[in-house]
């Protein structure tokens, strides 16, 4: 592993902003960057956090819009008080986020393992 990939994972970029999100199901935390152009999600795999896809931040144009969300019991984002939710239940919860994120504007998704599905 690279020097960079260790730094872009364990320091937060300067222009990443910690956020976090309600619903009637859930809470998610994540990252995002603001910008006025595209609106990209990002969604880690299984075992593991938002910081895993940063260093992608800094190849994309510096207007999009860029959204890591950890998902539930992962990264900043609470584990459920009753076990941990089902994929349906996981899905449902990023749906509702980004349906209030976007406001109706298209969403581009980049996942990895579990978060590409």
């Amino acid at each position: 592993m690279s020097i960079h990939l260790l730094i872009g994972i364990t320091m937060t970029p300067p222009h990443l902003t910690l956020v976090s999100w309600k619903s009637a199901d859930s809470s998610l935390s994540g990252w995002e960057r603001p910008g006025d152009g595209q609106i990209v999600h990002f969604l880690h795999g299984n075992g593991f956090c938002s910081r895993t896809l940063w260093p992608l931040a800094q190849q994309l144009p510096s207007d999009w819009r860029l959204i890591f969300t950890d998902i539930p019991g992962h990264g900043g984002s609470a584990r459920p008080s009753v076990g941990m939710p089902d994929w349906q239940g996981m899905a449902r919860s990023i749906a509702d986020q980004l349906q209030v994120l976007a406001d109706g504007q298209p969403v581009q998704a980049v996942g990895h393992s579990m978060g590409g599905c």
